[in-house]
């Protein structure tokens, strides 16, 4: 629900644009929806990987403190999946190291 809430966002945006001359078509809607879900369909898909590879430690490291709070943090939009910096990302990036 998330992608469809900021995709029509996006598209509102672009919408008002166009009609208010700003823009001369919808392209940058798509430029910017691409911005928006590029960063979060690679971390999405390293992750997937890695659950497919490795179920048994891409789970152990998903159920661990540090991974619920960066999702909790993610999803009430404090932080972005692809900011991955410091302790509180690290089973991010492991779940991405495993991934690739």
């Amino acid at each position: 629900m998330y992608e469809a809430f900021v995709s029509g966002r996006l598209a509102s945006e672009a919408t008002l644009d166009l009609l208010h001359g700003r823009a001369s078509d919808l392209a940058p809607y798509a430029d910017r929806f691409a911005a928006t879900f590029a960063p979060l369909e690679s971390v999405s898909w390293r992750a997937k990987i890695a659950f497919d590879r490795f179920p048994g430690l891409a789970y152990r490291l998903a159920g661990t403190n540090l991974s619920w709070r960066l999702f909790e943090a993610v999803v009430r939009g404090d932080r972005k999946a692809s900011d991955t910096h410091g302790l509180r990302g690290a089973p991010l990036r492991v779940l991405q190291a495993l991934g690739i």
